[in-house]
C-alpha cells in the first residue's frame, strides 16, 4: 500500500517551492513499487474511469 512520504525539512521546502512556482498542490508518496508502464489505450481507459468516478487513479506494476 502506498503511504504519504516522510520528508525532511529541506525536502518539504523543495516541494512547497515547486507548488508555489507552479500554482498547484502536491502530495508526496513513498514509492514502494514502480509506476506501471501502460499503453496509450490503457491510459485512456484509466483516464475515462477517473473522469467517471471523479478520482485520481495511479497504476503500479
Amino acid at each position: 500500500m502506498t503511504e504519504i512520504a516522510h520528508l525532511t525539512d529541506t525536502q518539504l521546502k523543495q516541494v512547497k517551492d515547486c507548488e508555489h512556482s507552479l500554482g498547484v498542490i502536491m502530495v508526496a508518496y513513498q514509492q514502494e513499487r514502480p509506476v506501471g508502464k501502460l499503453s496509450t489505450a490503457a491510459i485512456g481507459k484509466i483516464q475515462a474511469l477517473e473522469k467517471e468516478l471523479g478520482v485520481l487513479l495511479i497504476a503500479y506494476d
